[in-house]
Protein backbone atom coordinates (compact mmCIF):
# COMPACT_ATOMS: atom_id res chain seq x y z
CA UNK A 1 0.00 0.00 0.00
CA UNK A 2 1.66 2.69 -1.07
CA UNK A 3 0.02 6.90 0.41
CA UNK A 4 0.58 9.94 -1.26
CA UNK A 5 -0.47 13.08 0.08
CA UNK A 6 -1.05 15.68 -2.42
CA UNK A 7 -1.66 19.78 -1.07
CA UNK A 8 -1.95 22.36 -3.35
CA UNK A 9 -0.91 20.30 -6.63
CA UNK A 10 1.90 19.19 -4.76
CA UNK A 11 2.36 15.20 -3.64
CA UNK A 12 3.89 13.90 -0.91
CA UNK A 13 4.56 9.92 -1.01
CA UNK A 14 4.87 8.46 2.45
CA UNK A 15 6.55 5.64 1.75
CA UNK A 16 10.66 5.28 2.74
CA UNK A 17 12.71 7.89 4.84
CA UNK A 18 11.92 11.13 2.61
CA UNK A 19 8.60 12.00 4.39
CA UNK A 20 7.27 9.35 6.75
CA UNK A 21 6.46 5.65 6.33
CA UNK A 22 2.78 4.49 6.39
CA UNK A 23 2.02 1.89 9.47
CA UNK A 24 -1.79 2.15 9.75
CA UNK A 25 -4.70 3.39 8.39
CA UNK A 26 -7.88 2.79 9.89
CA UNK A 27 -11.57 4.43 8.45
CA UNK A 28 -11.44 4.76 4.95
CA UNK A 29 -13.40 1.28 4.56
CA UNK A 30 -17.32 1.27 4.29
CA UNK A 31 -18.52 4.80 4.61
CA UNK A 32 -20.51 5.83 7.67
CA UNK A 33 -24.33 5.33 7.00
CA UNK A 34 -27.13 6.79 8.37
CA UNK A 35 -30.53 5.41 7.97
CA UNK A 36 -33.97 7.56 6.89
CA UNK A 37 -36.93 7.02 8.89
CA UNK A 38 -40.36 8.21 9.86
CA UNK A 39 -43.20 6.81 11.94
CA UNK A 40 -46.75 7.93 12.56
CA UNK A 41 -48.11 8.29 16.04
CA UNK A 42 -49.73 5.36 16.37
CA UNK A 43 -46.82 2.85 14.16
CA UNK A 44 -44.97 0.28 16.18
CA UNK A 45 -41.84 1.12 15.08
CA UNK A 46 -40.57 3.08 12.55
CA UNK A 47 -40.90 2.63 8.33
CA UNK A 48 -37.65 3.08 6.57
CA UNK A 49 -36.64 5.56 3.86
CA UNK A 50 -33.57 4.38 2.63
CA UNK A 51 -29.82 5.75 3.61
CA UNK A 52 -27.83 8.73 3.16
CA UNK A 53 -23.63 8.25 3.87
CA UNK A 54 -22.15 10.38 6.77
CA UNK A 55 -18.91 12.11 6.50
CA UNK A 56 -15.81 10.15 7.35
CA UNK A 57 -13.70 10.35 10.34
CA UNK A 58 -10.72 8.25 9.57
CA UNK A 59 -7.04 8.21 10.86
CA UNK A 60 -3.43 7.18 9.48
CA UNK A 61 -0.39 6.37 11.85
CA UNK A 62 2.67 7.08 10.08
CA UNK A 63 6.42 6.37 11.16
CA UNK A 64 10.11 7.80 10.27
CA UNK A 65 13.42 7.25 11.47
CA UNK A 66 15.94 9.82 11.70
CA UNK A 67 20.02 9.96 11.72
CA UNK A 68 19.91 12.99 14.52
CA UNK A 69 17.63 14.60 16.94
CA UNK A 70 17.75 17.70 14.88
CA UNK A 71 17.17 15.83 11.71
CA UNK A 72 13.83 14.61 13.56
CA UNK A 73 12.88 17.76 14.73
CA UNK A 74 13.03 19.43 11.08
CA UNK A 75 10.97 16.36 9.94
CA UNK A 76 8.87 17.02 12.60
CA UNK A 77 8.25 20.71 11.36
CA UNK A 78 7.45 19.05 7.51
CA UNK A 79 5.22 16.87 8.56
CA UNK A 80 3.04 19.32 10.59
CA UNK A 81 3.62 22.01 7.49
CA UNK A 82 2.27 18.92 4.76
CA UNK A 83 -0.40 18.50 6.72
CA UNK A 84 -1.57 22.03 8.16
CA UNK A 85 -5.10 22.77 7.79
CA UNK A 86 -6.11 24.78 4.57
CA UNK A 87 -9.28 25.93 3.28
CA UNK A 88 -9.33 23.38 0.09
CA UNK A 89 -9.02 20.05 1.30
CA UNK A 90 -6.03 17.42 1.32
CA UNK A 91 -5.64 14.81 -1.28
CA UNK A 92 -5.17 11.18 0.60
CA UNK A 93 -4.08 8.81 -2.58
CA UNK A 94 -3.95 4.92 -2.06
CA UNK A 95 -2.02 2.71 -4.24
CA UNK A 96 -2.25 -1.05 -4.62
CA UNK A 97 -0.94 -2.74 -7.19
CA UNK A 98 -2.52 -1.18 -9.97
CA UNK A 99 -5.55 0.08 -8.41
CA UNK A 100 -5.62 3.96 -7.10
CA UNK A 101 -7.74 5.45 -5.09
CA UNK A 102 -8.27 8.91 -3.80
CA UNK A 103 -10.09 10.71 -0.92
CA UNK A 104 -10.45 14.37 -0.33
CA UNK A 105 -10.56 15.44 3.51
CA UNK A 106 -8.84 18.39 5.98
CA UNK A 107 -6.47 16.72 8.81
CA UNK A 108 -8.47 17.77 12.21
CA UNK A 109 -5.25 16.63 14.52
CA UNK A 110 -1.67 15.64 14.19
CA UNK A 111 -0.31 14.06 16.87
CA UNK A 112 3.47 13.75 17.69
CA UNK A 113 3.35 11.94 21.07
CA UNK A 114 7.49 11.75 22.48
CA UNK A 115 8.93 9.31 24.50
CA UNK A 116 12.85 9.76 25.27
CA UNK A 117 13.30 5.71 25.13
CA UNK A 118 12.07 5.56 21.48
CA UNK A 119 15.41 7.33 20.30
CA UNK A 120 15.13 8.63 16.90
CA UNK A 121 12.06 7.59 15.78
CA UNK A 122 8.61 9.05 15.54
CA UNK A 123 5.10 8.15 15.30
CA UNK A 124 2.84 10.61 13.70
CA UNK A 125 -1.09 9.92 14.07
CA UNK A 126 -3.05 12.06 11.61
CA UNK A 127 -6.66 12.00 12.12
CA UNK A 128 -8.77 12.98 8.88
CA UNK A 129 -12.48 14.21 7.90
CA UNK A 130 -13.79 13.75 4.52
CA UNK A 131 -16.77 15.68 4.21
CA UNK A 132 -17.34 13.76 1.35
CA UNK A 133 -16.89 9.86 2.65
CA UNK A 134 -16.75 8.24 -0.76
CA UNK A 135 -13.44 7.84 -2.96
CA UNK A 136 -13.06 8.19 -6.57
CA UNK A 137 -10.33 7.16 -9.12
CA UNK A 138 -8.18 9.91 -9.72
CA UNK A 139 -7.99 9.44 -13.40
CA UNK A 140 -11.03 10.36 -15.42
CA UNK A 141 -13.28 8.99 -17.73
CA UNK A 142 -14.89 11.00 -20.91
CA UNK A 143 -17.56 9.90 -23.48
CA UNK A 144 -17.73 11.93 -26.21
CA UNK A 145 -20.68 12.46 -28.95
CA UNK A 146 -20.22 13.68 -32.44
CA UNK A 147 -22.09 14.37 -35.79
CA UNK A 148 -23.80 11.33 -36.36
CA UNK A 149 -27.31 9.07 -37.12
CA UNK A 150 -30.47 11.45 -38.59
CA UNK A 151 -28.42 13.60 -40.65
CA UNK A 152 -30.64 15.51 -43.27
CA UNK A 153 -27.56 17.21 -44.57
CA UNK A 154 -26.55 17.50 -48.50
CA UNK A 155 -23.01 16.40 -48.51
CA UNK A 156 -21.22 17.91 -51.84
CA UNK A 157 -18.34 16.35 -53.01
CA UNK A 158 -16.29 19.39 -54.06
CA UNK A 159 -12.39 19.18 -53.49
CA UNK A 160 -12.74 21.02 -49.88
CA UNK A 161 -15.78 18.72 -48.37
CA UNK A 162 -18.79 21.23 -47.33
CA UNK A 163 -22.07 20.76 -45.41
CA UNK A 164 -25.25 22.15 -46.82
CA UNK A 165 -28.10 22.23 -44.71
CA UNK A 166 -28.87 21.87 -41.40
CA UNK A 167 -27.44 18.60 -39.19
CA UNK A 168 -29.31 16.51 -36.82
CA UNK A 169 -27.44 15.31 -33.54
CA UNK A 170 -28.95 11.85 -32.35
CA UNK A 171 -26.36 9.71 -30.74
CA UNK A 172 -26.27 7.53 -27.34
CA UNK A 173 -23.97 5.44 -25.76
CA UNK A 174 -23.41 3.11 -23.12
CA UNK A 175 -21.21 3.79 -20.11
CA UNK A 176 -20.20 0.88 -18.39
CA UNK A 177 -20.11 2.02 -14.70
CA UNK A 178 -18.31 0.32 -12.13
CA UNK A 179 -18.39 2.07 -9.30
CA UNK A 180 -20.19 1.35 -5.84
CA UNK A 181 -22.16 4.91 -5.59
CA UNK A 182 -23.15 7.45 -7.98
CA UNK A 183 -21.20 9.42 -10.13
CA UNK A 184 -21.88 13.36 -10.72
CA UNK A 185 -19.83 14.33 -14.07
CA UNK A 186 -17.31 16.98 -13.08
CA UNK A 187 -17.86 18.22 -16.85
CA UNK A 188 -20.59 18.26 -20.23
CA UNK A 189 -18.93 20.45 -22.29
CA UNK A 190 -21.48 20.96 -24.95
CA UNK A 191 -19.65 22.66 -28.06
CA UNK A 192 -21.19 24.61 -30.81
CA UNK A 193 -22.68 25.07 -32.93
CA UNK A 194 -26.24 23.60 -31.34
CA UNK A 195 -29.70 24.02 -31.26
CA UNK A 196 -31.72 22.41 -28.69
CA UNK A 197 -29.10 20.40 -27.12
CA UNK A 198 -30.79 17.32 -24.94
CA UNK A 199 -28.67 14.82 -22.86
CA UNK A 200 -30.81 12.28 -21.44
CA UNK A 201 -29.35 9.02 -19.07
CA UNK A 202 -32.22 6.33 -20.29
CA UNK A 203 -30.96 4.23 -17.08
CA UNK A 204 -32.24 6.84 -14.58
CA UNK A 205 -34.74 9.43 -16.81
CA UNK A 206 -32.97 12.52 -15.72
CA UNK A 207 -31.83 14.89 -18.63
CA UNK A 208 -29.88 17.82 -18.87
CA UNK A 209 -32.24 19.89 -21.37
CA UNK A 210 -31.47 22.91 -23.51
CA UNK A 211 -34.43 23.48 -25.75
CA UNK A 212 -34.71 26.76 -27.46
CA UNK A 213 -30.89 27.61 -26.72
CA UNK A 214 -28.44 28.41 -29.65
CA UNK A 215 -24.80 27.84 -28.76
CA UNK A 216 -22.90 29.09 -31.36
CA UNK A 217 -19.77 28.32 -33.30
CA UNK A 218 -16.62 28.39 -31.39
CA UNK A 219 -18.44 28.39 -28.15
CA UNK A 220 -19.30 26.02 -25.59
CA UNK A 221 -20.99 25.31 -22.53
CA UNK A 222 -20.05 23.77 -19.27
CA UNK A 223 -22.02 21.82 -16.77
CA UNK A 224 -20.65 20.65 -13.48
CA UNK A 225 -23.25 18.41 -11.81
CA UNK A 226 -21.33 17.77 -8.79
CA UNK A 227 -22.86 18.77 -5.25
CA UNK A 228 -20.53 21.32 -4.65
CA UNK A 229 -20.92 23.18 -8.00
CA UNK A 230 -23.77 22.71 -10.03
CA UNK A 231 -23.27 25.68 -13.05
CA UNK A 232 -23.65 26.34 -16.46
CA UNK A 233 -20.93 28.73 -17.97
CA UNK A 234 -20.45 29.66 -21.31
CA UNK A 235 -16.59 30.07 -22.57
CA UNK A 236 -16.35 33.69 -21.20
CA UNK A 237 -17.37 32.07 -18.01
CA UNK A 238 -20.84 33.39 -17.61
CA UNK A 239 -23.73 31.63 -15.65
CA UNK A 240 -26.22 30.42 -18.20
CA UNK A 241 -28.06 28.18 -15.96
CA UNK A 242 -31.17 29.84 -16.45
CA UNK A 243 -31.27 28.79 -20.66
CA UNK A 244 -32.27 25.17 -18.98
CA UNK A 245 -35.45 24.02 -18.98
CA UNK A 246 -37.66 23.94 -15.69
CA UNK A 247 -37.73 20.59 -15.60
CA UNK A 248 -34.45 20.03 -16.35
CA UNK A 249 -32.68 17.41 -13.64
CA UNK A 250 -29.22 19.71 -13.17
CA UNK A 251 -29.59 19.11 -9.15
CA UNK A 252 -29.74 14.92 -9.49
CA UNK A 253 -28.37 14.13 -12.95
CA UNK A 254 -25.73 11.17 -12.37
CA UNK A 255 -24.17 7.73 -13.26
CA UNK A 256 -26.28 5.04 -11.82
CA UNK A 257 -24.24 2.19 -9.48
CA UNK A 258 -25.24 -0.87 -9.48
CA UNK A 259 -27.73 -1.97 -6.42
CA UNK A 260 -27.83 -6.04 -6.71
CA UNK A 261 -24.36 -6.52 -6.42
CA UNK A 262 -23.37 -6.57 -9.62
CA UNK A 263 -19.64 -5.15 -10.84
CA UNK A 264 -20.92 -2.72 -13.19
CA UNK A 265 -24.17 -1.25 -14.70
CA UNK A 266 -25.03 0.21 -18.27
CA UNK A 267 -26.18 4.18 -18.35
CA UNK A 268 -27.30 4.74 -21.39
CA UNK A 269 -26.85 8.30 -22.39
CA UNK A 270 -28.33 9.63 -25.31
CA UNK A 271 -27.66 13.29 -27.23
CA UNK A 272 -29.83 15.66 -29.19
CA UNK A 273 -29.77 18.49 -30.63
CA UNK A 274 -29.77 20.44 -34.62
CA UNK A 275 -28.47 22.60 -36.41
CA UNK A 276 -25.19 20.69 -36.24
CA UNK A 277 -22.25 20.62 -38.09
CA UNK A 278 -18.46 18.50 -37.87
CA UNK A 279 -17.33 21.02 -35.19
CA UNK A 280 -20.12 20.21 -32.85
CA UNK A 281 -19.27 18.03 -30.00
CA UNK A 282 -20.74 17.02 -26.66
CA UNK A 283 -18.30 15.56 -23.99
CA UNK A 284 -19.46 13.93 -20.91
CA UNK A 285 -16.59 13.46 -18.19
CA UNK A 286 -16.58 11.34 -14.73
CA UNK A 287 -15.04 9.41 -12.11
CA UNK A 288 -15.71 6.25 -11.03
CA UNK A 289 -16.71 6.56 -7.49
CA UNK A 290 -16.39 4.16 -4.27
CA UNK A 291 -18.34 3.56 -0.74
CA UNK A 292 -14.41 3.06 0.44
CA UNK A 293 -11.28 0.39 -0.25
Amino acid sequence: MQLDVIVDGQTYTMQGNTYAMLQEYDGWDSAPIRRLSQSGPMQHGETDLGYRLEPRLARLLLFMICDTETALFTRRRQMLRILAPRDDPHKFRFTVGSSVWEFEGNPTTVEMPRELAEGLSQRVVVRVRCADPTCYVPTAEAVTFGLGGGSDALTIPLEIPMVVGASTLDASKTITYTGDVSAYPTLIRITGPITNCIITNNETGEKIDLTGTTIATADYYDIDCRYSSKTVTNKAGTSKIDDLTSDSDLATFHLAAPVDGSASRNNSIGVTGSSVTEATEVELTYNTRFSGI
